[in-house]
This record gives structure tokens, sequence and C-alpha cells, in this order.
């Protein structure tokens, strides 16, 4: 009987991420030849307007962020042999159950009465309540898979268009903003509750920057002359207006730390050695002394967490100052992509 090889670390961390690489960009070129479009084009915009530009950055690093939550969420449970695909759903109930806690707080249950409490202090509440509210949620489908054998796919399926019901019958109800009936949407939360982002220091910069176009305005110069006479700060002040609303937030460190706190108890915790047990052989590790169901569910449970996390990005990181809100929409569509 032959033994299995480990790959080479070069080739399984080097060679086989590039290989994916470019078997993604053939396989979007090929879709984009079908549509009837130039990949080469494509390939020349996403260039340019993405990783040479410093907005297009500051997006993928928001959007990245919460694929890492709801993709740590996935391979969780993947080494538990479990498919979670209720990310979606899980990540809107994070975001319920934030902006639940937030609500308290700001006194939208008991007619203005709440606390003003400083960010230092409600932001790390509100990310333990959005890991409370997804765990929450995946609780029923984990319990139901561990217990009474239910298959996780199938409930979690179901359970992320519950989900996305809910959602909307607390923004149309409980959650709704009073002073904006029309729009399902939660009050917006406030400023010293925001996570900080990249755009906000270009906010700062240019208050002083226009103070600088003000005062060169008005010793007579034109706005050639300004230009051509202090290149540098015309530029500056280009760069902070463009910047000005960048999305990229502090919760992406946050997610790095996360990923590497995930990778330690896979891999250097009794508790990852019992999920990835149950992953290989059920059976064996039942034999082996773990509690299958409970770990199961756990593993489950914890899985949901991850996803919640994703909302504090989309709800406290917003690029957008009128969007620290919770919407219907948030979420959607984050979840699956996750999965890939």
């Amino acid at each position: 009987m032959s033994k299995s090889r480990e790959l080479h670390p070069v080739i399984n961390f080097g060679l086989v991420p590039l290989l994916q690489l470019i078997l993604a960009f053939l396989v979007v070129g090929l879709l984009i030849v079908l549509i009837g479009e130039n990949p080469v084009q494509a390939v020349q915009l996403y260039v340019t307007d993405v990783l040479m530009s410093q907005v297009g950055i500051g997006q993928s690093i928001f959007y990245a962020t919460t694929l890492i939550f709801t993709g740590m969420a996935v391979a969780l449970a993947f080494h538990a042999g479990l498919f979670n695909i209720g990310g979606e759903g899980q990540g809107m109930f994070g975001g319920i159950g934030l902006t639940f806690v937030a609500l308290i707080f700001m006194g939208h249950f008991t007619g203005g009465v709440g606390f003003d409490l400083p960010g230092f202090i409600m932001v790390p509440l509100l990310f333990i309540a959005a890991a409370i509210g997804g765990a929450a949620w995946a609780a029923i489908p984990g319990y139901l898979q561990a217990y009474r054998g239910s298959h996780l796919v199938i409930t979690t399926i179901m359970f992320n268009a519950i989900a996305f019901s809910i959602i909307l019958f607390l923004l149309t109800g409980w959650f709704q903003n009073p002073d904006n009936p029309g729009d399902p949407k939660s009050p917006l939360l406030p400023e010293q509750w925001w996570l900080w982002k990249v755009g906000d220091y270009y906010q700062y910069r240019l208050i002083d920057l226009e103070a600088q176009y003000k005062a060169f305005k008005d010793s007579g110069l034109s706005v050639p002359e300004i230009r051509d006479q202090n290149p540098a700060f015309w530029e500056a002040r280009a760069q902070a207006r463009n910047m000005k609303n960048s999305a990229a937030n502090v919760s992406f460190l946050f997610a790095m730390l996360v990923a590497i706190g995930f990778w330690f108890f896979v891999w250097r915790t009794k508790w990852g050695y019992a999920i990835r047990s149950i992953g290989f052989n059920q059976t064996a590790a039942r034999y082996g002394g773990v509690n299958v169901p409970r770990t199961m569910f756990m593993t489950v449970c914890l899985s949901g967490a991850l996803a919640g996390l994703a909302s504090t990005n989309i709800i406290l990181g917003n690029g957008s100052d009128s969007e620290h809100v919770l919407r219907e929409t948030g979420l959607v569509g984050l979840g699956f992509v996750g999965i890939a």
C-alpha cells in the first residue's frame, strides 16, 4: 500500500495558489468573451481602478474584511466535516444582535432615555453582541444536526430565508427609524461608535487643505495658478478629496487577529483537535473520547459567531457616514461569496 506524501511547502503554498489564480483569470476571461467584451481591457480596468487606485484598494480591503469572517465560518465547519451554508443568515443575525444592543443604549425602546457610552466601551460590546447573534442563529441548525440528524446544508439554507424575513420584519417594526418610516432601516448609530476608517484621516486633513485653498483664493490666485505654483498642495488636496470616503477600517486588523487565533485554535488546542477528529472519522473520534454531538454543536455555534462578526464591518465600518445602520440588504450575497 503506497504511503501518501505531503506536498512541498513551495508547491502547496506557492505554486498551487498561483495556478488557482491563473485558472480563475482564464475562467473569468472566457466568461467576458462569451458576453462579447474584451478580457484584456477588463484586466486593464481591474489593475488601474482597483490595484493601482487607493480608493479601489480601500474598497477591496472593506469587502475582504467581511469575506474573511464568513470564510473562516465556513472553514471551521469544514474541519468538522460539516458544510455551514448559513453564513448569510448568521451574519444578518449578527447585525440584529449588534443593532439590538445599540438601540438599547440609544434609548430607542425607552423614549430616548439611553446611555451615551464612549466608543472604547461600546465597540467591544457591539462586537460581542454580533458574535452572540450569529452563534444563536446557528445554534438551532447545529442542534438539529448534532442531536437529531438533520442535514446542516438543508437547515442552514432554509434559515437564511427565515433570517431575511425576520430582519425585514424588525426593520419595519421594532427597529425602524421613526424619522424615516418609508425606508426599512434602523436609526443611525452614534458617530462615537463607528470604527475608525482610513477616510477619517483624509477628512480631517481635508479641513486644513480646504482652508489653505480658500487662503490662496482670497489672495487673488486663480485655480490654474494655485495648481501650477503649488503642485504638492494640489496633489495632496486631490488625494484627500478622493480618499475621504474610503471604507477600509480597523475591523480589517481585527479580522487578521481573529484569523491568527483561528489557526491556533484549530491546530494547536485540544478543542481544535476534537473538531478535526470528528471531521476525519466520527466513529474513531467517539472511541477516542470525543463527545461528537456536543463538539459538532459547539463547532456550528462558533462558526455562526464568526459569520456574525461580519456584520460589524458592514454596520460600524461603512465608508458612507449615512450608512451606519442595519439594512436588510447589507449582507445579501456576501455569505455565499464567503463559501468560495
